[in-house]
């Protein structure tokens, strides 16, 4: 079992709550506007679950007005892009939001027992396009909102290390805080020279140091928490099944039946849990949250290595010192996998091998910690090489039970013919005997075989969840970009005369 230190621990409570969505009481007795029997209809348990609640300003979009959002989590903070039909004018005059600059968003849980999404974003952009016969769409652009955050601030955070600076910063305002790593080697003085809170969490995350073995991000979450996450930890394999983290049985909403009573729902018992896999075998509930309904592979392997190099060569100049210039060399970390059988990418290219970038660093007036100037270097280059080969995979639902920041592990199987044009390219042969089959190629087709070269536990780099009215398969989904330092080594077949 994996030990409690590599777990990504939540020691600090977010005080943040977004703003409630008020809605029309279609259920309680005595309401002005009750028209069904909760008992019978459910009404207010699928609110959110068909649809997301939608709030900009002070008015509550019709849910069927509501045509397209997604929620991207791919840097510090998340954001949100909503695209609604305003089609008698409401939007366009008297609440249009000029003062009140928040969108608000709910989605529910597909589980009891994982948590609703729930967030505020500040309205950054608006744009608008007259569709005729009164109707206009508007698409609202927006950053998740925590007060203070953009503010200018003077402060000092003295004798801390990073872990304990973030996570002060992270009561400061109101946040929330999680990580895999609550010892580094970085304890300074800590100086916010009227930076705002999203710069200077940026600037202590960037020199954050513990080893030369370790790299770090740190990125505000769904729920209002600040994670610092030690992001070599994340890569490392899950040595069996019983270190794989449980999960909960979540089906997509999409093919929740709005219309059955609450009292007559199906469904496993809550405390009932799952391994949480994420496959695209034929084989389970195409609904549940863990099917992969498409991947690809994503590849900036050599936009990387033209910008950025694969070996960097580090150039500082030490004041006070009788020999200040110093260098260090950093290239990727290289460690192969605990089973040996996949390693990092060294490309074959001995251009990019050989030769070193050379990035000058400035002048260490020694006020820092003794690897200020280096970890900054350190995080980058790795954090990087995190992003030359990725697998982008989509999923049906709003997906509850992944957070970003993770680790997954994710089997992905091919069809039997694909395998024998695998083991061929490897192996440089024709099929063998036990390759061979008497069943109809079809049938040899659509058996799954384990694809050994995608198949592994991933660090989950990035997560957007996407809204569709017009999807009517899947109007929820949720993609994320799942990232490996170290892969199995694509066959290399010799060429014969």
């Amino acid at each position: 079992m994996a030990g409690v230190k590599d777990l990504i621990i939540q020691t600090l409570d977010p005080k943040l709550t977004p703003p409630s969505i008020s809605v029309l009481d279609l259920e309680t007795a005595g309401s002005d506007n009750a028209i069904r029997d909760p008992s019978k209809a459910g009404y207010a348990q699928q609110l959110g679950k068909k649809s997301p609640l939608i709030k900009i300003g002070n008015s509550t979009i019709a849910p069927q007005n509501v045509i397209a959002m997604s929620v991207s989590m791919d840097s510090i903070i998340p954001t949100i892009h909503v695209t609604v039909i305003d089609n008698i004018g409401t939007l366009t005059s008297r609440t249009y939001p000029r003062t009140s600059l928040l969108i608000t968003a709910f989605v529910a849980q597909s589980h009891p027992k994982l948590k609703s999404f729930s967030q505020s974003f500040l309205i950054t952009n608006v744009h608008s396009i007259p569709l005729g016969s009164g109707e206009v769409r508007y698409d609202f652009f927006g950053e998740l909102y925590i007060p203070n955050l953009n503010g200018n601030f003077i402060k000092s955070y003295n004798g801390l290390t990073s872990v304990q600076t973030l996570k002060k910063i992270a009561e400061e305002l109101g946040l929330g805080f999680a990580t895999n790593e609550d010892t580094t080697d970085d304890k300074m003085t800590w100086i916010n020279p009227n930076l705002n809170y999203k710069s200077f969490i940026k600037q202590v995350t960037d020199h954050s140091y513990k080893n030369e073995k370790s790299f770090f991000t740190c990125f505000i979450d769904r729920y209002y928490v600040l994670n610092f996450i030690n992001v070599e930890k994340q890569f490392k394999q899950f040595s069996d099944d019983k270190e794989i983290p449980d999960g909960y049985p979540a089906i997509s909403t999409d093919v929740i039946d709005t219309s059955r009573a609450e009292n007559g729902n199906n469904r496993e018992a809550f405390d009932t849990t799952i391994k949480l896999i994420l496959t695209n075998s034929s084989t389970g509930n195409r609904s549940s949250e863990m099917k992969i309904l498409e991947y690809s592979m994503i590849g900036e392997n050599g936009d990387i290595l033209k910008s950025k190099g694969f070996r960097k060569k580090m150039v500082i100049y030490k004041h006070g010192e009788n020999d200040p210039v110093k260098n260090w060399f950093v290239e990727p970390l290289s460690e192969s996998s605990a089973n040996g059988v996949s390693v990092y990418q060294t490309p074959d290219l001995k251009d990019y091998v050989d030769n070193s970038v050379v990035k000058w660093m400035g002048t260490d007036y020694s006020n820092s910690h003794s690897n200020y100037k280096f970890s900054k270097l350190l995080n980058s280059h790795n954090l990087v090489e995190a992003d030359k080969n990725v697998l982008s995979v989509k999923l049906p639902g709003f997906n509850h039970n992944i957070l970003r920041g993770s680790r997954v592990k994710v089997n992905i199987f091919s069809s039997r013919l694909q395998q024998i044009s695998n083991d061929r390219v490897r192996d440089d042969k024709t099929p063998t005997d036990s390759q061979k089959s008497d069943t109809p190629s079809e049938s040899r087709a659509s058996a799954e075989i384990l694809d050994t070269y995608l198949s592994d536990t991933y660090y989950v780099k990035s997560i957007t969840y996407y809204y569709n009215v017009q999807d009517q398969e899947n109007r929820f989904t949720t993609h994320m970009i799942l990232s490996r330092k170290n892969w199995v080594p694509e066959p290399k077949p010799e060429i014969k005369p």
